[in-house]
């Protein structure tokens, strides 16, 4: 269900300094400029972005892309990101459904269908594997290390099929 003024669709590159905004309030970015070159690397390598905004502003992005080859049908989602003045309304869930049924888009245009739908959360962000988990996403396991020294990742997955 579409909440009322937010509007969910497929990121351009023009989008770009909009989601360079979500970016630098919700990563490791230390400059506008930083925030612009994370979205302009992922966006040209393939990573695939959905943007929610309102009144023709940004408010949120998510990002997936396929792992590996497409008969595997596994998709991984890479990030969900809120602005600030916009969290706790229900965006994440709309970018994270939209996500999902854009990923199993992507494999019924090649006959396929996902299997897989999974993601790596940092094992001390409680509040986002929380998230996952009322998404319907279950842990599967640990990797030590994976990112940052002494913080763990989650892996958590949802079978299609």
């Amino acid at each position: 269900m579409r909440m009322a003024g937010i509007n969910v669709r497929k990121a351009t590159l023009a989008d770009g300094d909009g989601i360079a905004e979500v970016i630098k309030e919700n990563y490791n970015t230390k400059t506008f400029a930083e925030a612009r070159e994370f979205f302009d690397r992922d966006f040209n390598s393939g990573m695939n972005y959905l943007i929610a905004e309102t009144d023709g502003k940004i408010i949120g992005f998510a990002t997936w892309k396929m792992h590996d080859r497409p008969y595997h049908e596994l998709a991984e989602l890479h990030a969900i990101a809120v602005s600030d003045a916009f969290k706790g309304r229900g965006i994440a869930k709309e970018l994270f459904d939209a996500t999902l049924e854009g990923a199993k888009e992507f494999f019924s245009s090649r006959g396929l269908s996902l299997r897989k739908f999974y993601l790596l959360a940092h094992a001390n962000n409680e509040k986002a594997i929380k998230f996952y988990r009322k998404m319907g996403m279950e842990e599967e396991t640990k990797i030590p290390d994976h990112y940052y020294r002494g913080i763990d990742e989650v892996v958590m997955a949802m079978y299609l099929k």
